[in-house]
């Protein structure tokens, strides 16, 4: 979860989603909305070319993306 390299060396980099990276102070509102909407609180866009699985998520329960908030945020946070 702290990003890394692509394989494909066109590709931007997958970023850092632990605490210390671009989720820094998110709330788990934050990471919901993100996810439902595509937009970050800072409105950025998800990119669709980047991120194509992204419309996969709007479609999940809050449940279920409540539970994919625990898990990102209980990862130790690593700075970018």
């Amino acid at each position: 979860m702290t990003g890394g390299v692509h394989p494909d060396p066109d590709a931007p980099k997958p970023p850092n989603i632990t605490g210390g990276g671009r989720t820094s102070g998110y709330s788990e509102a934050d990471f919901i909305r993100l996810l439902r909407s595509e937009t970050t609180p800072d409105n950025r866009v998800i990119d669709p070319e980047v991120m194509p699985w992204a419309d996969l998520y709007t479609k999940w329960s809050d449940e279920e993306l409540r539970a994919i908030w625990a898990l990102v945020s209980s990862v130790p946070r690593v700075a970018d």
